[in-house]
């Protein structure tokens, strides 16, 4: 159940809103060296985009049970995840024609990149959460979280629910290294959107719930995966050549614009039919994609959030669930704002521990390993 409440939920968010854009402005922008290209700190801007809109929602609609807090912030949960599954579809494929690596060396590296952190993540969860809240799971929900199944998702009683993301975004990288064997990589796209749909149809071992999320986000992975491929084509000259023009960029920038509030409005969110809230969602991504596409300024803030946005997705629901300390005495508007460095200062951490750890392990691996053949 939600346990946060807010008194004057709209003057809460505007301190909170007045807080936020202080802290943007503190840490600055710098120029982009090129503005009609997503480069890799524009890629890291949109992923910092991207979890703030997830922490706004999930704080919005599920910890406040006055839902006026954070609006209109708390009304892009969807619109995140759809713009995470883009950027990985955009990421992956460009990657992977420039580097073309077999389904197994895909495995190797990808996976062993979103399993390892998050291995780590639910084993601090059960044990903290144990220890300090005496909380358990079952032990079938255990082995399936840690091998990356999570059917279920509730905010208040599964391990971590936002996981659910994980095994959807594990679908895609399962299907993806064996479409791109394909010559004409313009179809790896198309074929990997009506496998997808293919799987969708099917009694799937998840709940309703689930199910529901995966309906209304699959079309974006295999999306990004189009834009990758058809941005290393002549398409990328082609832009260069066009919107070499001031008046272009401006009117690129000012129809992305359009784009984005006209479905941020329209958002379609709850329809009955998922096909329209699921369009809607890709429209307001598509907008906010041509406006970082033709800005050519980068916002630090964005970029550093960006650089931890998964460490960040796998801690921030538990500890602003299970183990606030922020909510229980400040003002909500303050506390939300506190959250955010909090929260990035947390996920650093962690990606440091991963990354002392990991070595250490594959270390003692390779000695036994050495040992075990020698012997």
């Amino acid at each position: 159940m939600p346990f946060l409440t807010s008194s004057n939920p709209e003057t809460q968010t505007i301190i909170f809103g007045g807080l936020f854009i202080l802290l943007i402005l503190a840490l600055g922008f710098k120029k982009s060296a090129d503005s009609l290209n997503l480069s890799l700190n524009k890629v890291s801007e949109l992923k910092g985009l991207a979890i703030l809109m997830v922490i706004f929602s999930h704080v919005g609609y599920f910890l406040v049970p006055d839902n006026r807090f954070l609006v209109p912030l708390s009304g892009f949960g969807g619109v995140a995840v759809n713009l995470f599954l883009v950027l990985s579809g955009l990421g992956l494929t460009i990657s992977q024609l420039k580097n073309p690596l077999s389904p197994i060396e895909f495995y190797k590296k990808r996976l062993l990149k979103i399993y390892i952190p998050a291995w780590f993540a639910l084993g601090i969860i059960i044990i903290a959460e144990r220890l300090f809240l005496n909380l358990s799971y079952s032990t079938n929900e255990i082995v399936s979280s840690f091998s990356g199944f999570f059917p279920k998702a509730n905010l208040y009683a599964n391990l971590d629910s936002p996981f659910w993301y994980f095994t959807f975004l594990l679908i895609f990288y399962l299907i993806f290294p064996w479409v791109m064997k394909i010559k004409v990589k313009v179809l790896a796209p198309f074929i990997t959107l009506l496998i997808i749909f293919l799987l969708l149809i099917i009694n799937w071992p998840s709940s309703f719930e689930v199910l529901g999320l995966y309906k209304i986000h699959f079309i974006a992975f295999p999306l990004g995966m189009l834009l990758a491929t058809l941005a290393q084509t002549s398409l990328k000259n082609w832009t260069a050549k066009i919107f070499s023009s001031i008046y272009l960029k401006v009117l690129l920038a000012i129809a992305s614009a359009s784009i984005f509030v006209y479905f941020a409005v329209h958002s379609n969110v709850g329809n009955p039919a998922t096909y329209l809230e699921q369009f809607s969602s890709l429209g307001t991504v598509i907008g906010i994609l041509g406006l970082f596409f033709v800005i050519n300024f980068e916002s630090r803030f964005l970029k550093i959030f960006g650089e931890y946005s998964y460490e960040t997705f796998l801690l921030h629901w538990p500890i602003m669930l299970r183990f606030d300390f922020l909510y229980k005495t400040l003002p909500t508007g303050l506390a939300t704002f506190i959250y955010i460095p909090f929260l990035l200062g947390v996920s650093s951490l962690f990606r440091r521990l991963v990354d002392f750890i990991v070595p250490k392990i594959s270390a003692v691996t390779d000695a036994l390993t050495k040992h075990k053949i020698k012997g």
